[in-house]
């Protein structure tokens, strides 16, 4: 999370680079790019969205619309369950600006190429994945079974990603976990981890570890690091 002196530098420059491009859109030609009223921002569970929040919550977004000559404009912000359901509601319209991990971005970037184009706009921050578990038996990646589960928020997650790198290094076989990996939003899965039902282990990010560590029946497998950007 950024130091509180950057925080404000971070989020005018978030507010600034989204209506630059929502200037751009009002002005450009057609009755439908003129007539532009309203953006809708997607973000997803965790901690590495406060950005977005923090600017609605403290007014950045209207100063930055006041800025770039759009005083009428109105800002919403959505939250959905992962990158997948992000995408698709960028696609079909329903929000204009979406909160992705990296992959879920260039997933989004190759399908729309010639047509929508969506493309990144700014950074949101890194941060940390730690694959958590319920078993006091394992100890590292090797020793989940084929019959533990590993949740994960979408299949395409950054965090789906990093199990693969990880198995890549561990078992030399970067498939060797995916038919552990199963899709829950992250306080879905926080829920199911500590209740020691369903899963047995869970990619988390914060400020779900936090959540997660203050239980002495869950333990850290491992660590890995990692960036989101928003489109």
């Amino acid at each position: 999370m950024p130091k509180t002196r950057n925080m404000g530098a971070l989020l005018g420059a978030l507010s600034g680079a989204l209506f630059a491009a929502c200037a751009l859109l009002a002005a450009a030609p057609g009755p439908a790019r003129a007539e532009v009223n309203e953006v809708r921002i997607g973000i997803q569970y965790g901690l590495i969205y406060l950005p977005v929040v923090v600017a609605d919550a403290q007014g950045f977004f209207a100063i930055e619309a006041k800025k770039a000559g759009l005083p009428d404009l109105k800002v919403t912000v959505q939250r959905f369950s992962g990158s997948p359901a992000i995408t698709d509601a960028v696609l079909s319209g329903n929000i204009d600006v979406g909160a992705f991990g990296t992959p879920g971005l260039l997933i989004a970037w190759e399908k729309t190429k010639g047509h929508q184009n969506v493309a990144g706009l700014a950074a949101l921050g890194a941060n940390s994945f730690v694959l958590m578990t319920n078993k006091p038996e394992i100890k590292t990646i090797a020793d989940f079974g084929d019959t533990d589960q590993i949740a994960v928020p979408a299949t395409t997650s950054p965090q789906a990603v990093v199990m693969r790198m990880a198995a890549e290094q561990t078992f030399g076989d970067y498939r060797r976990l995916d038919k552990l990996l199963v899709t829950m939003p992250h306080p879905d899965a926080t829920a199911a981890l500590l209740s020691g039902r369903i899963i047995s282990g869970y990619v988390a990010t914060a400020p779900f570890i936090s959540v997660l560590k203050k239980s002495d029946k869950i333990h850290t497998v491992t660590t890995r690091r990692t960036c989101s950007a928003r489109r």
